[in-house]
């Protein structure tokens, strides 16, 4: 074709290829999800150092290590807040955000069956 029919065969074009890229392309990361599970990731090391650091000074070192385990608890909240944000996000792919609250909320139960098997 010439003239203006040509360029709206070319758009046209453009637009349907444009339109198979978007489809092709797999949704991003949710970035607060993404910052949940580091969040998680953080809150379950600093956790573990707690516990292994009570093993090395065989169970002296009680009150250093309860107010560490509580700022574990505080940046698993963070996470778990950060990962209810990242719901939110439009067109992005939650998986992040799922796995996010599975690893805050892990120190969280570990924390808690620690406390109550030192009750007892």
């Amino acid at each position: 074709m010439f003239g203006k029919g040509k360029n709206k065969d070319l758009k046209s074009k453009q637009e349907e290829k444009n339109i198979e890229r978007r489809e092709s392309l797999k949704p991003r990361q949710s970035r607060n999800g993404e910052l949940s599970c580091l969040y998680g990731l953080a809150s379950i090391l600093v956790l573990a150092g707690c516990i292994f650091y009570s093993f090395l000074e065989r169970g002296k070192a009680g009150g250093f290590i309860s107010g560490i385990a509580i700022i574990s608890l505080v940046i698993s909240g963070y996470g778990i807040w950060f990962a209810k944000k990242g719901f939110r996000e439009k067109g992005r792919s939650y998986l992040s955000c799922k796995i996010g609250i599975a690893l805050c909320l892990l120190p969280v139960v570990i924390f808690i069956a620690l406390f109550i098997g030192g009750l007892n």
